[in-house]
């Protein structure tokens, strides 16, 4: 099997979704860390535009996305299974509500006025000031959820989930799911990045033991490498076969097009290929430059925007 290569930085909790999935799979990866903010020059150069955090690499093949990337881990390791069967449809209905709802609840209740200060505190001001900027340019002058708003979001979302974990030992049941993964990483920051917010789970008993049995799934063995050597590696190899599918066309593009495609909101910067094969759950594209040389770069269909150039 080629080796998992997660592009990604230690604070990301997109990326702290697919760390605990590499632990719960007990699967060895490598790492690159990337800067927090633009530019970040080699990962580009592999995407072809794509910067969101995280981004799995297995060979010559780029995976953007989290909710692609957990497809992409289960099938090379299928046990334990990310989408039980008696919940397979609900476990990627609740990870696109978390992923699109209440990981904004909790990025406006996280970093309110108190979490923001404690944030930004390690951080020298020129810093802080180049995270806000890019992350401002990400969300593409969308505000934030207010504080005031997100506070009482967070406070429902917790009782709910509070009462599921009641009888359940996770959200879907007895056995961990993708929506369990979806749920905990904005938990997570408040824990490792604001913990000065942290007493508002004292509340939740429930969540707060599932919290614990997350997070005590770890992040695998990994080893860290440079960019450069990932960029090596992806030139060495040339793209896995795709397989013989039928083309399902969404958009009225043909096949071999000139396309770009972007994520519907937040961190909207397009990805340029030549659109190679689409099924109902992703697009790939392919693209070929000197610095790395032909690549695949794969997005879910779901979320993301794709058009011809």
């Amino acid at each position: 099997m080629a080796e998992l290569i997660l592009h990604h930085f230690a604070q990301s909790p997109f990326a702290e979704k697919i760390r605990l999935m590499l632990g719960f799979k007990q699967l060895a990866w490598k790492e690159v860390h990337l800067p927090l903010v633009m530019p970040k020059p080699k990962l580009l150069a592999l995407t072809g535009g794509y910067r969101k955090t995280p981004v799995l690499q297995i060979g010559a093949d780029l995976y953007c996305d989290t909710a692609l990337i957990a497809q992409i881990i289960n099938d090379i390791q299928p046990e334990p299974n990310l989408y039980p069967l008696s919940c397979d449809a609900l476990t990627r209905m609740l990870s696109q509500w978390a992923d699109t709802l209440l990981f904004p609840t909790f990025s406006g209740f996280n970093l309110q006025p108190r979490g923001a200060e404690y944030f930004f505190n390690a951080m020298k001001p020129e810093q802080a000031q180049a995270l806000i900027a890019d992350r401002m340019a990400m969300r593409g002058g969308q505000e934030r959820i207010a504080y005031e708003d997100a506070h009482g979001l967070v406070i429902a979302y917790l009782n709910r989930r509070n009462q599921i974990l009641k009888d359940n030992h996770f959200i879907c049941g007895d056995q961990p799911s993708l929506a369990d993964f979806s749920c905990y990483h904005p938990m997570w920051f408040t824990h490792s990045q604001v913990s000065i917010l942290s007493s508002i789970f004292n509340d939740y008993p429930f969540v707060q033991s599932w919290f614990e049995r997350m997070q005590s799934f770890g992040h695998g063995s990994s080893t860290v490498i440079t960019a450069d050597e990932a960029i090596a590696i992806d030139k060495k190899v040339t793209p896995k076969t795709l397989p013989t599918e039928k083309y399902v066309d969404l958009h009225a593009i043909e096949l071999g097009s000139e396309v770009k495609i972007r994520a519907q909101s937040f961190g909207t910067e397009s990805t340029r290929g030549k659109l190679i094969a689409a099924n109902h759950h992703r697009s790939t594209l392919e693209s070929n430059s000197p610095k790395v040389g032909l690549v695949h770069v794969h997005f879910p269909r779901l979320d993301f925007v794709l058009k011809k150039i």
